[in-house]
């Protein structure tokens, strides 16, 4: 443990059984943390391929569904804005309708994005893209609505 110290309060009966947890040394925690994976980078793998970083993946799984619907979205804001009034006494769901289509477009480019990427590399590796693909977006929409 990094951060934690845990000391057994006398006379509490849960801390019977456990004993003083001491803090880790500050050598075991550079060692650990830093070096070691800093060694594991340098040496390469076998076959002399490297995969690509991870850091990236993330970002092009999370960051472009968020681009396509920007970009759906200026889209259809420009449809209903100059189109809108035209379509509206004819077709009372308009409005409805572009909802719908920029929700389906959203839904369709998560999981195009995800399937790519899913289709093109090892499918181990791709549990942390798939976590971002949906935090990501969910995490801007809480700080949206929270103030």
């Amino acid at each position: 443990m990094i951060t934690g110290y845990k000391k057994k309060r006398l006379g509490h009966p849960s801390e019977r059984l456990s004993g003083d947890v001491p803090r880790a040394k500050w050598r075991a925690v550079i060692f650990a943390e830093i070096i070691f994976p800093i060694v594991m980078a340098v040496f390469p793998d076998k076959d002399d391929k490297q995969p690509p970083s991870p850091l990236i993946l993330i970002a092009i799984v999370s960051l472009g569904p968020v681009v396509w619907n920007a970009a759906v979205l200026l889209v259809l804001f420009l449809f209903s804005l100059f189109l809108g009034p035209m379509l509206d006494r004819p077709f009372r769901k308009f409005g409805s309708v572009m909802v719908f289509i920029g929700h389906s477009l959203g839904v369709i480019s998560m999981v195009a994005f995800f399937e790519f990427f899913i289709g093109l590399f090892v499918i181990m590796r791709r549990r942390y893209p798939l976590l971002a693909l949906y935090t990501v977006p969910l995490y801007g929409t809480q700080r949206l609505f929270r103030q």
